[in-house]
């Protein structure tokens, strides 16, 4: 990093500077922040005023674009090429950040505000081991030997609840799991003792339970050091049982602020309330259709006039239109700026349900059973060629799919559900085990049979980006598989593209444009095109909704549903996010570490699971309330999945099962009926109950 220099001792202590302990840790007013591109400019952040007492939480919510990460930034001037602070003020306990010399702010990074940036691979540096990077932020703002950062190094590694932290100091990032680097980096940002921490999604794209962790983790820090957090996030579930306070942000502006608890209770702004009606758990008990926003945000490099949400918002009025709404409330109380709020009696109303009838009918037809599925990857081989190490990927997984049904899969990462889906619909070859599809078992096929079944299983990727050929346009993309499979002429090809691209919800012209042109959301629903341009009767969906904003979440989860209903669809949908799973699903399969620990209707296993990991994973799903959040006890789920080259004898879980005893390291458990149609492998099931007959 250019200019780096060790601060002076004084600046490191904030001698100099002269903080000052009884004003608010940290207070922004008017701040703006613009980003300078090739043709236009940014208006990132606009006119936000925000305070942070010392100790307190404050959750920064809104979607993806809104300026919450720019604003988080701006405190620290760590802002993108191009970006810079147009107007307003940053004050650290009474001294304004703005306009610092070089020297004096590298002080305040690291040594008085921690930083922990969204993606902790990328973040790290990978040619230097862990203990190094952070005795590293120790030796810039300490007078110390290496010697004594070093030993600093080990203290917060152990504090940050890493195992064995002494041995790990030598280790570098990539022999860390997602969950570690994540905690690796909250180390580097705790080296200094800072007094405020600002975490800038922490938790994106974690597993439930990995996120649960580092949660518990920054709550118990900021407690036993009295330090105050910025937590930026687009989760709701995760401010609610965290932030004492909570800002919500919209197209660069703050738009609602109140106590979490307040705010979650008695939303104002039309936009917040949006927010909440998209979220799945709020429409699972009735099956209700999600409750999306339209549209998009704002272009922040355009010049705006009125509320900024007006364009998105159904109870928009012409004053909305005509000038921008005042900020209302007492200060330091629950302010918000909409021109016709939300009224408590508006917050009890009964969202529209989905009628009786509407959603696809549900038959007992079996259209895929998987029959003991085994995949192994050979990892290192003998001198003489034999394998000498295999990962155990998929350990004899059983199940059905009905005809017109959702079937959910979940689990934390690493425990086949992807590698399971790729062999459904035949990406990968199965080690032993056999896929049938209408009782026909797939290997044994000819190759024009093979061709068939290519057409009525298809494939959903997790990251529509990296799985479209960002050389073709959309509609080569799309055509490809019709030209692949020699299904119609090319006018009657293009004909189908155009078709697929409508059921999705996106225009006809998207097919002349590059994927690189579209967002997150409408990535994902030209992902769901490809998937349905051959008209399949199986989609196997990998993570469809993953680290989407809840507004884009709530339009794929639409989409998926009122496509299954028009088109007789079933799916096999793979997430590690349960109230998605929830929401989508008839029945839910749970896998740990390669095998299928329980399945059974999706209510049922959700309300009275059977196995200890399917409760463990249910205990750890963040909801949007902060009562219930609040309510809850520490994670069950401790530590993470032990390795598929050597995975644990006999119940794979057992290391981490509260309940374990002799018997679960001596003997497998078999996957048996405990209910009728609700299995679990487990010799100490939640509820006393006999194996079903059924």
């Amino acid at each position: 990093m250019a200019d780096l220099v060790p601060p002076d001792q004084s600046l490191a202590t904030g001698e100099t500077l002269g903080f000052v302990e009884s004003a608010p840790l940290l207070e922004i007013t008017g701040l703006r922040t613009d980003i300078a591109l090739k043709r236009s400019t940014v208006h990132a952040v606009d006119g936000v005023d925000l305070e942070v007492g010392a100790g307190e939480c404050l959750g920064l919510v809104g979607e993806s674009g809104c300026g919450k990460t720019i604003t988080a930034l701006s405190v620290l001037q760590l802002l993108p090429t191009g970006g810079h602070v147009v107007d307003g003020s940053v004050r650290l306990e009474g001294v304004e950040l703005l306009g610092l010399q070089v020297r004096e702010m590298q002080a305040i990074r690291g040594g008085r505000v921690g930083m922990v940036f969204q993606d902790p691979l990328t973040s790290l540096n990978p040619t230097i081991t862990v203990g190094n990077q952070i005795a590293e932020a120790v030796l810039l703002h300490r007078d110390v030997s290496r010697k004594e950062a070093r030993r600093r190094a080990l203290e917060v590694l152990d504090l940050v609840g890493i195992a064995q932290a002494r041995s790990r100091l030598d280790d570098f990032p990539h022999q860390f799991s997602g969950g570690m680097r994540q905690r690796v980096m909250i180390a580097i940002a705790l080296a200094c003792d800072p007094r405020l921490l600002i975490a800038d999604e922490p938790t994106t794209a974690l597993d439930v339970t990995i996120q649960a962790q580092i949660l518990e983790l920054i709550d118990r820090l900021r407690r036993d050091l009295e330090m105050a957090v910025v937590l930026v996030t687009h989760d709701l579930g995760v401010v609610a049982g965290r932030a004492d306070r909570v800002a919500v942000m919209y197209a660069g502006k703050i738009v609602e602020t109140a106590e979490a608890l307040e705010l979650f209770a008695h939303p104002r702004h039309r936009y917040t309330q949006a927010l909440f009606d998209a979220l799945p758990e709020r429409a699972t008990e009735r099956r209700e259709q999600l409750a999306s926003i339209p549209g998009l945000p704002p272009d922040l490099s355009t010049e705006l006039t009125g509320c900024r949400f007006a364009p998105r918002c159904s109870f928009a009025q012409d004053d909305c239109r005509a000038s921008s709404p005042p900020f209302l409330g007492p200060a330091g109380g629950h302010r918000h700026a909409c021109l016709h709020p939300v009224a408590d009696e508006e917050l009890a109303r009964t969202r529209v349900t989905r009628p009786e009838g509407e959603a696809g009918a549900r038959s007992d037809e079996v259209l895929l059973a998987v029959e003991h599925l085994v995949k192994d990857f050979p990892l290192s081989h003998h001198v003489l060629g034999r394998t000498r190490y295999r990962v155990s990927a998929v350990a004899g997984v059983s199940l059905e799919v009905r005809r017109g049904e959702t079937y959910g899969l979940v689990g934390e990462s690493g425990s086949g559900k992807t590698t399971l889906g790729r062999l459904i619909v035949g990406l990968d070859e199965p080690t032993s085990g056999v896929v049938r599809l209408e009782g026909k078992d797939v290997s044994r096929l000819s190759s024009r049979e093979r061709r068939a079944v290519r057409r009525r299983v298809q494939f959903m990727f997790q990251d529509p980006y990296a799985s479209l050929d960002p050389r073709m346009r959309v509609g080569q993309v799309l055509r490809e598989p019709l030209a692949i499979q020699r299904i119609g002429s090319r006018e009657e090809q293009r004909s189908r593209v155009e078709e697929a691209l409508e059921s999705v919800g996106l225009p006809r012209s998207a097919a002349d444009r590059f994927p690189h042109e579209f967002s997150g959301g409408q990535r994902q629903r030209l992902g769901l095109a490809r998937a349905l341009i051959l008209r399949p009767e199986l989609v196997v969906a990998d993570e469809p909704v993953s680290a989407l904003d809840v507004s884009i979440q709530a339009q794929i989860l639409n989409t998926l549903r009122e496509l299954q209903d028009r088109l007789d669809l079933t799916y096999l949908v793979i997430s590690h996010d349960l109230s998605v799973i929830r929401y989508l699903s008839d029945r839910i399969g749970v896998m740990y570490l390669g095998k299928l620990v329980e399945d059974g209707p999706s209510e049922e296993v959700y309300h009275h699971p059977l196995h200890p990991y399917t409760h463990g994973l249910i205990a750890t799903v963040p909801e949007a309330d902060p009562q219930l959040e609040r309510a809850k006890k520490a994670t069950p789920l401790e530590g993470e999945l032990p390795s598929a080259v050597e995975p644990p004898s006999g119940c794979r879980f057992r290391t981490r099962c509260p309940l374990a005893q002799q018997v679960c390291a001596d003997e497998e458990p078999p996957l048996v009926a405990l209910r009728p149609g609700h299995r679990a492998a487990c010799h100490f099931p939640l509820e006393n109950v006999a194996p079903s007959e059924s």
